[in-house]
């Protein structure tokens, strides 16, 4: 566990001056821990928020405030007493003695230069200590990104101390990182769900197996997708992978028993069906291989977002076993050649190919994906649920239409979408320059 002194901005939070300067926790008096949070609250600029684990360091102590040393000898025999003097190993604080010294502060361009590897292996020791706390799950794992992602974010407890602002952005970006990467070798946990705000995002996260769908992990994701779209707070779903591989697909050892074959493609369907339903959008986040079914599972989604170092396959032709299910949703998001290409020759394309084709909506700086699935999720939650629902729901459905049926029922479509109580609200606030406020 990490453990900072909680005033905001101080010298003694940059990874070179960590180990320099003692650390001094919360007096446990209430009446001096008050004084302590009025303190570090005027200086702080907003009120402190203190725990048993908090800490202040030396450096905003008096040199009388702290006592370093000790005497080994009697002062009636010795004239000279400090040259009789050991030093503690570890200093205290006197008794009842308050914060009064603010003037080590760094300023913001100092504060951003801190290297970003030691913040990472930081939260990373805090993450270590929270999965002690509360076991590893969806829920805790919800409560974690919330305890992370405010402005009194927490080093060394959900309950600890404040965290410079400049930090937020960073601090987030490598929590998203982090726990996109979680893995675990656990059957139960090859699915990883985190709600936050308005979106919901599935991890596949069994990267010992390259993230395959197998039967389990088909069922885990039915369920967490369904899950999530009868959750009305919700208005987007993202799906990424656990490490370099998105998804190599189904699992062949599991189609190398002939009990398992039926059960492997029935579940598959369902899967790409479960999509088509949904009624929030689903986008992939790709930052890796994606192939086989992996690839089936890109080209279902309404939307995916790739890094640069993607690349997407159908390579089942090599082995003897024809990406037939692939091909449907591959078939109808990029070309037919480009398809035929994919499917014949089990040739991988890679990002920018994926994006000329209609494979993927988006390319961009693997560094860079975690904050474009962000900016995306941010986008879509700022819309409407009944209308977006609406929309996928006619959307998938007039796809495959005549072109005169689909204009015939798109038609009542938008009769429908306009007695609908979000779109007559959108309408005011449009007339009235304001922003609309939604049902849900």
């Amino acid at each position: 566990m990490v453990n900072l002194c909680c005033i905001l901005n101080c010298q003694s939070r940059t990874a070179e001056n960590r180990k320099k300067y003692s650390l001094f926790s919360i007096p446990k008096d209430e009446n001096i821990s008050n004084e302590w949070k009025q303190a570090i609250s005027k200086v702080n600029g907003k009120p402190a928020s203190l725990a048993v684990a908090s800490h202040v360091c030396e450096l905003h102590f008096g040199p009388n405030d702290i006592c370093r040393s000790f005497s080994v000898w009697n002062n009636e025999t010795v004239e000279d007493r400090d040259d009789f003097c050991i030093n503690k190993k570890k200093p205290k604080l006197n008794q009842n003695v308050i914060p009064t010294i603010f003037d080590k502060i760094l300023n913001e361009q100092q504060i951003k230069s801190e290297d970003l590897n030691d913040l990472k292996k930081s939260v990373k020791e805090d993450l270590k200590m929270i999965n002690l706390v509360y076991p590893l799950n969806a829920s805790s794992i919800e409560r974690a990104v919330i305890a992370f992602s405010g402005l009194n974010i927490c080093i060394g407890g959900p309950e600890s101390t404040n965290f410079p602002e400049v930090y937020i952005k960073m601090l987030r970006s490598v929590l998203r990182q982090l726990y996109r990467h979680k893995s675990s070798s656990v059957s139960e946990n090859i699915i990883t769900t985190i709600k936050s705000g308005n979106s919901c995002r599935i991890t596949l996260s069994d990267p010992k197996t390259r993230n395959t769908l197998s039967i389990v992990a088909l069922q885990h994701l039915i369920e967490e997708i369904k899950s999530a779209g009868d959750d009305l707070s919700l208005k987007s779903i993202v799906i990424c992978g656990d490490g370099p591989v998105f998804s190599a697909g189904h699992n062949l050892k599991e189609l190398s028993i002939p009990e398992n074959q039926k059960s492997v493609f029935s579940l598959s369907t369902k899967l790409m069906n479960t999509i088509i339903d949904c009624p929030i959008p689903i986008i992939a986040c790709v930052d890796g291989i994606a192939a086989a079914s992996g690839c089936q599972l890109v080209a279902a989604s309404d939307m995916a977002i790739c890094s640069s170092r993607s690349s997407f396959s159908t390579p089942g032709v090599n082995i003897g076993l024809f990406c037939s299910t692939p091909g449907i949703p591959l078939a109808r998001v990029v070309s037919k050649k480009t398809a035929a290409y994919m499917l014949f020759t089990g040739t991988s394309i890679n990002a920018e190919e994926a994006l000329r084709t209609g494979l993927v909506s988006k390319v961009v700086l693997p560094e860079k994906l975690d904050d474009e699935i962000t900016k995306l999720t941010l986008l879509v939650g700022q819309k409407s649920r009944a209308v977006i629902t609406l929309g996928k729901t006619f959307f998938h459905r007039q796809i495959d239409e005549n072109i005169k049926l689909a204009y015939r029922n798109g038609e009542q479509i938008m009769l429908d979408n306009l007695k609908l109580d979000d779109c007559k609200e959108g309408l005011q606030s449009f007339v009235e320059k304001r922003k609309p406020n939604w049902l849900n």
